[in-house]
């Protein structure tokens, strides 16, 4: 337990959990509009069980025996310590400082963990100058958005004419038996991408059949597998487009990827328009429910970037994700 003055910090666990139970739900109000998350986090009695399952961990910050905020994060089979928020009401950057370097210093003797990644969503860019100071790098992301009640996006996307696809290459729509080519797909597109800071799945093809696997199983969002496109040459594929519906507003791409040794031939345009002409479909047939499609790219990929205008994104809004290596971790 970590003690600053009057201030106190412990581990979250099942004998604390209910003092922060008004702090959770406030959170819970505020987690999709001033944090900006795409999925509404759990309700409370469900986050209660998870942090009694320790499957969530976390660190609550009181003063004079009040709770006045918190951190949650979750340890990945990947070895990375998934930093999910850090809640503090008045935005006080000492008491966010503190929350994380409680993290820090319960993490930083140990070797079995290779980086502590954290999406700074929303309102919690205000702590950017405060984490650098604390060791972190951050990466540039930017949100893209296609918002279906857009005439000028839409008018994009139709004067957007792609030549025919050459001769032994196909677009077709997911079947579970792509799902160890396409792996390899997004093995070969990310394993040398900035993504590897924050995410060391994509150094691995096991990581990869991980993230592909979460996509598919509805856990980043229910699977659209009739909106995922997929790019086959000789029956091999090539380039996915994957879908997730995360919530009635948002039809969200996780990933899209395209083996290196076919790059630069315009097959992401392809499986990109493709992807989101089925996601329209898929709306105004009702189907699914959405009012826009939504994906994130870092910010200095301006040829992801250009692709995405051409189809007819545009972006709505950026946010720092900061990391954190591990100096001495080990296999």
């Amino acid at each position: 337990m970590q003690e600053i003055g009057i201030t106190r910090i412990e581990e979250l666990n099942s004998n604390n959990v209910e003092q922060i139970q008004a702090l959770y739900e406030e959170f819970q109000v505020k987690s999709t509009t001033d944090y900006k998350f795409d999925i509404a986090p759990l309700e409370y009695q469900d986050f209660k069980n998870v942090v009694n399952e320790n499957i969530l961990k976390g660190f609550i910050l009181f003063e004079d025996s009040i709770p006045k905020g918190f951190l949650l994060y979750v340890i990945e089979a990947h070895k990375a310590i998934e930093l999910n928020i850090i809640f503090v009401p008045d935005y006080d950057n000492a008491k966010r400082s503190a929350l994380l370097q409680a993290l820090i210093d319960l993490y930083k003797d140990k070797t079995d963990w290779n980086v502590i990644s954290y999406p700074m969503l929303g309102i919690q860019d205000s702590f950017v100058r405060d984490i650098v100071l604390q060791g972190f790098k951050l990466l540039g992301q930017s949100i893209v958005k296609f918002k279906f009640d857009n005439l000028v996006s839409f008018q994009i996307l139709q004067n957007l004419i792609l030549s025919e696809l050459p001769e032994e290459y196909q677009i077709t729509v997911w079947r579970d038996e792509y799902f160890d080519q396409a792996s390899e797909a997004v093995h070969d597109t990310f394993r040398t991408a900035t993504d590897t800071n924050f995410d060391p799945r994509f150094l691995t093809l096991e990581g990869c059949k991980d993230v592909v696997e979460k996509i598919i199983t509805n856990v980043f969002g229910a699977f659209q597998r009739n909106c995922t496109t997929v790019i086959l040459h000789k029956d091999e594929v090539i380039g996915v487009c994957f879908v997730n519906v995360t919530d009635i507003h948002t039809a969200n791409i996780p990933l899209i990827g395209v083996k290196k040794a076919y790059k630069n031939k315009g097959f992401g345009k392809y499986l990109l328009k493709c992807c989101l002409i089925q996601i329209i479909g898929n709306v105004q047939e009702k189907r699914i429910f959405a009012s826009e499609a939504n994906a994130a790219v870092e910010t200095d990929n301006f040829p992801a970037i250009r692709m995405y205008r051409k189809i007819g994104f545009k972006e709505d809004y950026t946010y720092p994700h900061a990391y954190l290596k591990n100096p001495i971790f080990s296999e």
